[in-house]
């Protein structure tokens, strides 16, 4: 490990610690006939394990599409979900989020599922989906329009055709650039494009021309983040991928400068650590939501102070539903300060939050929060204005290496268990 990655490692640990209280316990523990807790209000996710292609940077829970096992899968969502249907009063959702995997493989199945989540839920906000270059065409864009998606994500990663080769894409830049073009057409409400940087063999120049390209196509938001850590993590070795390497953090700081100067320069605002926005349509973004519910194999949830996730096995998922049984595998309780660390956490990630809404929910450690906001603005990485605290630039980068030794390093853990055990024991963090 770097000097840095020392230094992060015990930030990390000091902040945890500071902010989660002595009575933390991370630890995931099995569940037998899991009952969700009472939930008025949430947003909702929906996992699609199904790719066309298995990317070899990503480490999230996904196998190769086979048509055999998209109809089995959406039957057991279908199950998933009517296990909240018929209550005394019907869940409002303030949003639903599709992603993967790659949704659009189980376009003849989404109808259905999202016909499921409208009779379980009052659904009040947008409904999004994520999909990939490959399967973007004018057919599929007005299918996805006319089942009510209102806003689109779309994996570009690159439009340098060597370096697309070098992360196993099999499209080409030209392609990427029509179907961006195809999407912006269909008239979402918020169009979401994916690049990542410090990539092998890219330049500051190669990125900047990735970023000159999408804001040319005048898509909604860009979201840019770098190769992170999991390919030579636990889940990365298990995928044999030791030529994917985290870069240094110098790099990594200079192309995260690079990017916030060259997309504020462009009428860009930053609306999460990774994420920069033009327009008021609605944000992409699945994972600043306080309390959610998880569908689908290897999703998670988090309400009233509970997190939970299913079962990673795809197999096992539908066999558990197809029966009547809880596909939940494993569940953690935070207690009130682990639950005021994780609300923060998110509202950092998000880059900025409300003054009285942090007030509030810390009002049980005050102190201790009046001494990490004096830090945070003697470091300069915090500013305040109209109520609200923003993060700086420099902020927003340091929350980035925070993130990969809290979020990013306990979901290599989770995921490092779960990819190959459905059922797993403990699972402490």
């Amino acid at each position: 490990m770097t000097g840095t990655g020392n230094v992060m490692r015990l930030v990390a640990g000091a902040c945890r610690r500071y902010l989660a209280g002595p009575d933390r316990d991370f630890v995931l523990r099995p569940v037998a006939g899991f009952t969700p807790p009472a939930v008025t209000r949430a947003g909702l996710y929906l996992h699609i394990p199904f790719c066309r292609s298995l990317c070899s940077y990503c480490p999230y829970d996904r196998i190769a599409y086979a048509p055999d096992l998209a109809e089995p899968y959406a039957q057991a969502v279908l199950v998933e979900l009517a296990r909240y249907v018929g209550g005394e009063q019907r869940i409002q959702a303030s949003s639903l989020y599709i992603g993967g995997g790659t949704p659009t493989t189980m376009l003849n199945q989404l109808g259905r599922m999202l016909e499921g989540f409208h009779g379980a839920f009052d659904i009040a906000g947008e409904v999004a989906l994520e999909t990939t270059v490959g399967d973007i065409t004018p057919a599929v864009v007005t299918r996805l329009r006319t089942l009510g998606v209102d806003v689109l994500s779309l994996g570009v990663q690159s439009f340098d055709d060597r370096l697309l080769r070098a992360i196993g894409r099999t499209y080409s830049g030209e392609a990427a650039r029509e179907a961006v073009s195809v999407a912006q057409a269909a008239g979402f409400q918020s169009l979401n494009v994916d690049l990542m940087f410090c990539l092998p063999g890219q330049t500051v120049q190669d990125f900047l021309h990735d970023l000159e390209l999408v804001t040319q196509l005048g898509v909604d938001q860009v979201t840019c983040y770098p190769l992170f850590s999991f390919p030579y993590s636990t889940a990365g070795r298990s995928q044999g991928l030791p030529e994917l390497r985290m870069p240094p953090t110098r790099e990594r700081r200079v192309m995260y400068h690079a990017m916030h100067t060259f997309l504020e320069s462009h009428g860009y605002r930053r609306v999460s650590v990774w994420g920069f926005q033009k327009g008021q349509g609605p944000r992409y973004s699945s994972v600043t939501r306080d309390e959610y519910l998880g569908f689908g194999a290897g999703s998670g949830s988090h309400i009233q102070g509970l997190s939970w996730f299913n079962t990673f096995s795809v197999s096992e998922y539908t066999a558990a539903c197809a029966v009547g049984r809880s596909p939940v595998a494993l569940s953690m309780a935070f207690t009130p300060a682990m639950e005021r660390s994780f609300w923060l956490y998110w509202r950092l990630y998000d880059s900025s939050l409300d003054i009285g809404q942090l007030r509030d929910h810390f009002r049980a450690d005050a102190g201790k929060l009046r001494l990490l906001l004096a830090k945070a603005r003697l470091l300069g990485m915090v500013r305040e204005e109209a109520g609200r605290l923003w993060l700086t630039e420099r902020g927003a980068f340091w929350i980035h290496l925070l993130q990969n030794e809290v979020a990013l390093r306990a979901v290599d853990r989770i995921w490092g268990v779960c990819l190959h055990d459905p059922w797993p024991g403990e699972i402490r963090l």
